[in-house]
C-alpha cells in the first residue's frame, strides 16, 4: 500500500470550485511572438503515427543536489534518486517530456538538464523559479523533436512555467506548456495562473498543443477556463498531474497507465509523484 501522507499524487484535496535559466543551443529566452500557425502553415499528413507524451514530479530534483535532499529525506525519499528517475523515463521513451520540480538541475558544468538530456538523447529547455521559499524548483521541457522558439515566464507563477514551439519529424508545429502552480491552500495565486494560461494557450485551440504540469489543483478547475479541451492523462493514480489537449480533428490523445511500463514499487522509491503519460495518434489529413 502507498502511505497516503507521502502520496501527493492521490490526496483528496479540499479545493474550492475557483480555487535553468539554461537553454540549449540556438535557443534564447525570449518572448514567444509567435502567431497562430494557419492549416497551410502545417504539413499534409500522409500516414497515421503516434507521440508519446510524459509529465513527471521528481520532488526537489530526484535529490541529486545536497542541499535539496534533506527536504526530500525526511519526508521518505531519501538519497540520490535522479538515475532511478531517468530508468523510469527511459522506460516510456516520451517523445515530449514535461519535468517539474527540477530543483538544482540549473546548476554544474554542463548542468544537470544539459547531462539528462545528453543522456536521453533530447533537446531541453528549463524555466527557473527564482523563489527560495518554494525550493526554486524549476521546470523542463525534454523533447526528441526541433524546439524552434521557447520563452519562460518568471513573474507569472509562484513556481515556473513555459511555453515552446516544436516542429516534429512530419513538419507538424506543436504548442506545448508546462507548468507546477501554486498549491491548493494558494488559491489567490493558483487562480490567476490558471487564468494566465487560458489567455495564453487560446490563440492555439485549433492547433496541436498540449498543457501538462503539477497544475495543484482539480482538473475541473482548468476545464472550467478551457471547455475545448480534453484532458488526456490525469486519472490514474491521482489527478493534479495532468495533460491536456487542445481539440484539434485530425489528432486524439489517451491515457495510458503506469501500470503497463513500471512497478509501482519502483515508482513509489523515486518520488512522491508518479509520472503521467499519453499517447497522441496523428491522422492522415484529408
Amino acid at each position: 500500500m502507498i502511505p497516503n501522507n507521502l502520496k501527493r499524487t492521490i490526496l483528496s484535496f479540499p479545493f474550492l470550485l475557483f480555487t535553468i535559466i539554461i537553454c540549449s543551443t540556438l535557443l534564447t529566452c525570449e518572448s514567444d511572438n509567435s502567431t497562430q500557425p494557419s492549416g497551410n502553415d502545417q504539413p499534409h499528413i500522409d500516414s497515421m503515427y503516434t507521440i508519446k507524451v510524459m509529465t513527471y514530479n521528481t520532488l526537489n530534483g530526484g535529490g541529486y543536489m545536497p542541499d535539496f535532499e534533506p527536504w526530500a529525506a525526511d519526508h521518505g525519499y531519501p538519497g540520490n534518486r535522479l538515475p532511478q528517475i531517468i530508468d523510469i523515463i527511459k522506460t516510456f521513451d516520451p517523445d515530449i517530456l514535461g519535468i517539474q520540480e527540477a530543483a538544482g538541475w540549473d546548476r554544474g558544468n554542463p548542468s544537470v538538464a544539459d547531462s539528462v538530456a545528453q543522456v536521453l538523447g533530447m533537446n531541453y529547455f528549463l524555466a527557473p523559479c527564482n523563489r527560495p521559499e518554494v525550493g526554486f524548483n524549476h521546470v523542463v521541457l525534454f523533447t526528441k523533436f526541433q524546439i524552434e522558439s521557447a520563452v519562460d515566464y518568471p513573474d507569472n507563477f509562484t513556481r515556473a512555467a513555459l511555453q515552446a514551439r516544436l516542429i516534429e519529424d512530419h513538419g507538424l508545429q506543436i504548442k506545448v506548456f508546462i507548468a507546477h502552480l501554486s498549491t491548493g491552500n494558494e488559491q489567490d495565486r493558483n487562480v490567476p495562473e490558471l487564468q494566465f494560461i487560458s489567455r495564453t494557450i487560446s490563440p492555439y485551440s485549433n492547433t496541436l498543443s498540449l498543457v501538462m504540469g503539477d497544475m495543484n489543483t482539480s482538473p475541473y478547475n482548468f476545464e472550467l477556463y478551457n471547455p475545448d479541451w480534453k484532458r488526456i492523462s490525469g486519472t490514474d493514480y491521482g489527478y493534479v498531474d495532468q495533460i491536456w489537449i487542445s481539440e484539434i480533428t485530425n489528432s486524439v490523445g489517451e491515457e495510458l497507465s503506469v501500470r503497463n511500463y513500471w512497478s509501482l514499487m519502483d515508482l513509489n522509491n523515486a518520488s512522491d509523484h508518479y509520472p503521467k503519460i499519453a499517447k497522441i495518434t496523428i491522422y492522415p489529413t484529408e
